[in-house]
């Protein structure tokens, strides 16, 4: 603004020539002004000249009588405009960060002592340009001249900002505004992203760094402090203000990596983040196959886990495979190493049922434990055979005969049956062997037949929970006549003439035939028969013949047993009993004393010693076969 004594004086005062001088000399002198506004760059603060055309009109004078003033031109006045820190009240500087707030000054300086009047609008943006919508505005009124400060923006956002004023003009200025004055805000790097990642060995992983701040983008280097990573992951900066952990494990890697993730972006402080990079090891599957199911009691089964390397990994887990039944081991099938990622074992099932099998992985250095999914083993009872035999057969009557049933499973099964045997005869049961216990799957029935016929034999095994039914093939038991045995005695013997003489016949069967023969025996004496008697069986088959009839001599005896329905007849030997008669002895008594009782002992020693030949001669005598 001109000083006062520098003014010209009143339009209506001068002449018209000096009218156009004096404009001529505004116009050049007024016609271009300079408004002031600033530019923040980050860490600097720069003031940049915006050429601002203002033209402004002094205003028109009252009109002489005499003479009409010309058309009134607007002139310029100038305006300036910067952007404050509202915390300090001082222009922005480099260092504002996050949360500061800013607010506008402006100045209209007016010219040729014309005091401006109208509005300056304040504009704050979220860009460098000042383009697009303003983020915040304010106007405020000119008052005598000076133009109020905006209103504070409030806490502003980090980045880059800028702030323009716009003059409205008035009755003697024209509007106009000055060019963007871009200011920055700064924000310290904050690291954003988790601070831990779980990798998995052999397993391709990534985990990415990421983070605010202004300066932001290439702005903001990041490190990881120079920690010690796992073989096969590394820890890159993307130089966009990321940074990329990644990489695949390599075996005998698995465990925690602590380490210090710090960013820089010429803010401080810098940020920093404590963070673990913890890897697993890898996951695995264990599968559970039987190779026959449903099964029988006693069927071998191959049960076989294979164990499988969950997600992208791979590699062949080491370790054990223990292959349980209902919770608990399996004999024989605990602990055992796969190959190749399998692991079988070779069992079979005791009882008919249903089972819950599982396979349980134990995991290792760089695998994880896992369990298969319980696979429902069904068993069914096994089929049996049952075989019969007898001991003797054909047998005799008498004869002790063994039936023996031998029950075993049939394959695939194995083991021994339990249960009983019921033995029959025909339709009938055998007595004592209606429930026979087997013993090792054996079970055995003793009988004897006094009788000679044919037996139906049927051994029937009745199964339990854990053996199905059987019935042996018909066994036909075929039962003869035993032989039998006539021998011959005779009572007594020596016996004098008209003395009982008892002959005894005594039949026995042959073994291994027993019993007690029934039927009749016909006696002979020298050849002739001489009587039939019955066998008595109520102690032994005996029949017995007595005769007085006997004369003074050696007599031959024999005797034959005729049979009956279960033994066969037989004949006592020729001559099985030789029979010695002796006359009835007198002793003569001729006088008496001495020589009369010596004669009579003499006769009676002889009488003893013919009775002593013939009991030797019978002695000597031996049971041969009955003539036919």
């Amino acid at each position: 603004m001109l000083p006062m004594a520098e003014r010209p004086p009143p339009l209506d005062e001068r002449s018209s020539l000096d009218r156009d001088a004096m404009r001529s000399r505004r116009l050049q002198r007024f016609g271009r002004l300079v408004g002031q506004s600033r530019s923040e760059q980050v860490g600097e603060r720069t003031s940049c000249p915006s050429p601002l055309a203002i033209e402004a009109v002094a205003p028109a004078s009252p009109a002489s009588p005499s003479d009409s003033p010309p058309p009134v031109e607007k002139g310029a006045a100038a305006l300036g405009a910067v952007v404050d820190d509202a915390g300090t009240s001082a222009p922005w500087g480099g260092g504002e960060t996050v949360g500061a707030s800013a607010y506008g000054t402006a100045t209209v300086t007016a010219v040729e002592g014309f005091a401006p009047a109208g509005t300056v609008t304040y504009s704050f943006f979220t860009n460098a340009t000042c383009a697009g919508a303003a983020s915040a505005t304010d106007t405020v009124s000119l008052s005598g001249g000076n133009v109020p400060d905006s209103t504070p923006t409030g806490a502003l956002a980090a980045g880059p900002q800028g702030f323009q004023a716009s003059y409205s003009g008035d009755g003697n200025y024209r509007a106009g505004s000055v060019a963007c004055e871009p200011f920055t805000v700064l924000e310290a790097p904050l690291i954003t992203s988790a601070d831990g990642a779980t990798f998995t060995i052999l397993e391709a992983s990534t985990f990415t760094v990421t983070t605010t701040g202004y300066p932001s983008g290439a702005g903001i280097s990041l490190s990881d402090g120079g920690a010690s990573l796992p073989s096969g992951v590394s820890f890159v900066d993307n130089g966009n203000g990321t940074a990329t952990l990644a990489g695949t494990p390599a075996l005998g890697m698995a465990g925690s990596y602590p380490l210090t993730v710090a960013a820089d972006n010429g803010v401080a402080p810098v940020g920093s983040q404590g963070f673990t990079l913890t890897v697993d090891v890898a996951g695995t599957a264990t599968i559970l196959s039987s190779s026959t199911n449903p099964s029988v009691v006693g069927e071998s089964v191959v049960l076989t886990a294979s164990v499988d390397v969950t997600g992208s990994g791979s590699g062949s887990p080491t370790g054990a495979v223990s292959f349980e039944e209902g919770g608990s081991t399996i004999p024989g099938c605990g602990s055992l190493p796969p190959s190749a990622g399998s692991a079988g074992c070779t069992t079979s099932f005791a009882s008919a049922g249903s089972d819950s099998l599982t396979a349980v992985y134990s995991g290792d250095a760089n695998f994880a434990t896992s369990a298969a999914d319980s696979v429902t083993q069904d068993v069914a009872p096994a089929s049996t055979a049952t075989v019969a035999v007898s001991s003797a057969n054909p047998a005799v009557t008498g004869e002790s005969v063994t039936y023996t049933a031998t029950v075993s499973r049939t394959v695939p099964a194995t083991g021994t049956p339990a249960g009983d045997v019921a033995f029959t005869d025909g339709a009938g049961n055998i007595a004592g062997c209606t429930a026979v216990i087997l013993t090792d799957g054996v079970a055995t029935c003793t009988v004897s037949y006094p009788v000679t016929g044919s037996h139906s034999i049927v051994a029937s095994f009745g199964g339990d929970a854990d053996d199905v039914t059987s019935i042996a093939a018909t066994l036909t038991e075929e039962v003869d006549q035993d032989s039998t045995v006539t021998t011959l005695t005779s009572s007594p013997n020596p016996s004098t003439v008209g003395q009982p003489v008892t002959i005894t016949a005594t039949v026995t069967a042959s073994a291994p035939g027993t019993g007690n023969p029934t039927g009749s025996v016909v006696f002979y004496v020298d050849g002739t028969a001489v009587g039939t008697a019955p066998l008595d069986s109520s102690v032994d088959s005996r029949a017995v013949y007595t005769t007085t009839g006997l004369t003074v001599g050696t007599h031959a005896s024999t005797a034959t047993y005729g049979g009956d329905a279960g033994y066969v007849g037989s004949a006592a030997a020729a001559s099985a009993d030789s029979q010695v008669v002796a006359p009835l002895a007198t002793v003569p008594v001729t006088g008496g004393g001495a020589a009369g009782w010596a004669a009579g002992l003499g006769a009676l020693l002889l009488m003893i010693g013919g009775l002593t030949l013939a009991l030797g001669a019978r002695r000597r005598s031996g049971a041969t076969s009955a003539p036919s």
